[in-house]
């Protein structure tokens, strides 16, 4: 008997993290890759020697300054809630409440980053790049991939959120 107790205790274990931490990865995976490709396009730019550009240096760090901060808030908020998901991130939590109690951290936080990262940083890239008489390499990464996060975070927050019970009752019943 206490062989298969032993024998289930891994399975459990594994069903927890999986059930734990699984759910946001998404979102954590697109917001890193974003951020990465914003930092490697600053980098980019930074490493030009063009005058024309100078004009949209300090917005362009300022942008990605802010994609790195929402994205420390968004990785943090998830392991806040893989550790207890009733918990939010407490730094946010008063901002939140007072900017938009009917929504969630990790809802306010996604719709953060598309406000205050993605939409900025398609602007300035598709400006910097305009100015430099066509789009980089660079720069058609950074857009593509905002837009990615975007689109993402949106389907994410228009997504209704369903419980495991709703999910196991059929769609329609047979009448």
């Amino acid at each position: 008997m206490a062989d298969i107790e032993e024998a289930q205790r891994p399975k459990e274990c594994l069903e927890d993290f999986r059930r734990k931490w699984f759910p946001g990865l998404d979102l954590i995976w697109s917001s890193a890759v974003d951020v990465a490709s914003d930092l490697y396009y600053l980098y980019t730019i930074l490493s030009l020697d063009e005058d024309i550009i100078a004009v949209y240096v300090y917005p362009l760090i300022g942008v990605t300054a802010i994609s790195v901060v929402l994205f420390l808030l968004v990785f943090f908020n998830h392991c806040v809630k893989a550790g207890d998901p009733t918990r939010d991130v407490c730094c946010v939590d008063p901002v939140r409440r007072m900017i938009c109690p009917c929504v969630g951290t990790g809802t306010f936080l996604s719709l953060a980053e598309d406000v205050l990262e993605d939409i900025p940083t398609i602007y300035l890239t598709f400006m910097i790049d305009r100015h430099m008489n066509g789009l980089t390499q660079a720069g058609i990464l950074s857009i593509a991939l905002s837009i990615f996060n975007l689109v993402l975070n949106a389907i994410k927050m228009l997504t209704p959120k369903e419980t495991v019970a709703n999910l196991r009752r059929p769609l329609m019943e047979n009448t």
